[in-house]
């Protein structure tokens, strides 16, 4: 196996440790979608916040531990930035939180940053040609998918053998099983924008605090498509109720 997969790997098993360690301490799925939605609502500022905020400390260790700066390939115009993060944000809203409300694979695919940084999901251009599956295609993302989902399995398995996480009452955990058609809409939204930038909301902030100022595009677009699904829902509701 080539060397540049074991880090892959490695970055994936950080993904998933972190993953874990989240839901044991605090009883919920780490998904960042979720955790920006709450923090713009007002819904939710402790412990989200300092999580996002953690953001900020990846780059930083890295650098620390490695001696070099995290370099990202971001050459996304900021016209398909912002309605690919659109996409992303409604999707993840419209699935009811694809990226990190429906089991391991949530658990696996969003949060922390060195694992995001060592394992190459951070980088627009490396996740873009995971995706190209009929031109120049780089597995490496395969590896750090399949060391998160590892990781987290372990994880989860043990999290049912506990009565509490550490510092919260009850766990906090999604109970949707059913595929339906939000579902598969939410992701098949959340898969075209990924796919038109290389971003989902995790490194997409991460890129932010790395220096790529034009992810800050991304994020808005982002915003504004939870945003929007949020009227429209809650437009929905008011309907309903009258």
């Amino acid at each position: 196996m080539k060397s540049e997969y074991w880090s892959n790997l490695a970055g994936g098993a950080v993904i998933g440790l972190a993953c874990t360690a989240y839901l044991f301490l605090l009883g919920r799925v780490a998904g960042i979608s979720g955790m920006i939605g709450r923090v713009v609502s007002g819904e939710s500022i402790w412990p989200d916040a300092a999580f996002l905020a953690g953001l900020a400390t990846g780059p930083v260790v890295w650098s620390c531990a490695t001696g070099d700066w995290p370099e990202l390939s971001l050459s996304t115009p900021w016209y398909v930035l912002l309605p690919a993060g659109f996409l992303v944000g409604y999707g993840t809203r419209l699935g009811s939180g694809c990226t990190s409300g429906h089991g391991v694979m949530g658990l696996a695919r969003l949060s922390p940053r060195i694992g995001l940084i060592l394992g190459g999901i951070a980088n627009p251009a490396t996740v873009r040609a995971f995706l190209d599956l009929a031109g120049d295609w780089n597995p490496s993302l395969v590896f750090v998918l399949g060391g998160a989902v590892s990781v987290a399995f372990a994880g989860v398995r043990l999290q049912k053998r506990l009565s509490r996480p550490v510092l919260e009452k009850s766990f906090q955990l999604p109970t949707a099983r059913q595929i339906d058609a939000p579902l598969v809409a939410g992701s098949c939204l959340f898969g075209v924008g990924w796919g038109l930038s290389g971003f989902c909301p995790g490194p997409a902030v991460l890129s932010i605090f790395v220096g790529q100022w034009p992810s800050l595009t991304f994020v808005l677009g982002l915003l504004l498509g939870m945003a929007t699904y949020g009227m429209r829902r809650g437009q929905a509701n008011t309907g309903k109720t009258n």
